[in-house]
C-alpha cells in the first residue's frame, strides 16, 4: 500500500448501482471495475474494496427498488474530487454515489451490514 502524502487524502465512497445493470455477476463485475477505473483516472489508487451485494432501497430511486451496493476506500488529491463526483452523477450504471473523507481513526474498511431478522 502506498504512503499517504500530504498532497492527498484517505476518501470513502459507498455506490449503489442499477439492478437491471448488476443482474448477472459478470456486469457487476464490469461496473465495480469501472468505478475503480473512475478513480484511478482521476489521479486516485483504491485501498480497499467491498462489495455489500443486492440490497432493498429505502424508496424508490428511477424505478429501481433495488440495487446492489459497493463500498470503496481510496486516496486521491482533492482538487480532484469535483472532477470525480461529477463523472459519477454523470454514470448511468449508478443510482447514488457518496464521497466522504475518511476518518484518520478508521483504517479498515466496515464490515458488511447485517440484515434485519439476521443473526450474527
Amino acid at each position: 500500500m502506498k504512503a499517504q502524502t500530504s498532497a492527498t487524502r484517505a476518501y470513502e465512497g459507498l455506490f449503489v448501482l442499477r439492478m437491471d445493470a448488476a443482474a448477472a455477476q459478470e456486469q457487476t463485475d464490469r461496473s465495480v471495475q469501472q468505478i475503480n477505473d473512475t478513480i484511478t483516472k482521476h489521479g486516485g489508487q483504491i485501498t480497499a474494496q467491498q462489495l455489500w451485494g443486492r440490497r432493498k432501497l429505502a424508496y424508490p430511486i428511477a424505478k429501481q427498488r433495488e440495487g446492489v451496493y459497493v463500498l470503496a476506500h481510496f486516496t486521491a488529491e482533492p482538487k480532484t474530487m469535483p472532477a470525480l463526483r461529477q463523472t459519477f452523477r454523470l454514470n448511468e450504471t449508478l443510482l447514488r454515489s457518496l464521497i466522504v473523507i475518511q476518518s484518520p481513526a478508521q483504517s479498515a474498511p466496515l464490515p458488511v451490514p447485517v440484515e434485519h431478522g439476521e443473526s450474527q
